[in-house]
């Protein structure tokens, strides 16, 4: 779902990017500047759900500069790991206890750190769409039980999965709604990892 719902908003941005005087050859009327959208900047918090709870983002968007166009950019990553728990084994890989244990595998975790970057295009005066790609990071993590309870705490240990491991795209898209004159919430979606992007946003207009 959320490709799908990115793939609509890159669509739209596209739309909306194009040149003013490309648009007039086909008859398309030129854009103008959006009756009331003013020149801001914005800064606020982020979450990629249920992945990441820990971000922060930032943008500028004006109706007359660059087009119409506006940027944002944004960081996000998990509040928790694996390697935080006490039975975490740094020394030790899933793939030298696939080959030298019998232990079982108990249960699997992954921690992501994400940097974003899109373009934004002011829809209405109230409403600013985005989109835009980055870079994610996951780190994989399984746990071990030890039947002899010799590892980690009581028999469970967590280690590295390095081969699951791994750097990926991540595509994402969505709107800001603008509320009152200071705030903005935000709503979108997101690839890698797969998520709905929530976040509120304090607004700072430029005279």
């Amino acid at each position: 779902m959320p490709q799908t719902f990115v793939r609509s908003v890159v669509l739209a941005l596209v739309l909306a990017a194009v040149p003013q005087a490309v648009r007039a050859q086909v008859g398309v009327p030129a854009a103008r500047p959006m009756p009331g959208m003013q020149p801001r900047i914005g800064i606020g918090y982020v979450a990629n759900i249920p992945n990441q709870l820990v971000g922060v983002t930032g943008h500028f968007v004006s109706p007359t500069l660059l087009g119409g166009l506006g940027l944002y950019v944004d960081a996000k990553l998990d509040n928790s790991s694996p390697e935080d728990e006490e039975g975490y084994l740094p020394d030790l890989t899933a793939e030298q206890v696939e080959d030298t244990r019998n232990d079982v595998v108990f249960h699997e975790a992954g921690s992501w750190q994400t940097v974003n970057v899109a373009l934004m295009k002011p829809v209405t005066s109230q409403l600013v769409a985005y989109a835009g790609a980055g870079v994610s990071r996951s780190t994989e993590y399984n746990q071990y039980f030890d039947e002899q309870r010799e590892m980690g705490r009581l028999g469970f240990y967590w280690v590295e999965d390095e081969e699951e491991s791994g750097t990926f795209t991540n595509f994402m898209g969505g709107v800001f709604f603008q509320l009152g004159s200071s705030f903005a919430v935000q709503m979108g979606g997101e690839t890698r990892p797969a998520g709905f992007t929530m976040g509120l946003t304090y607004l700072l207009p430029l005279r």
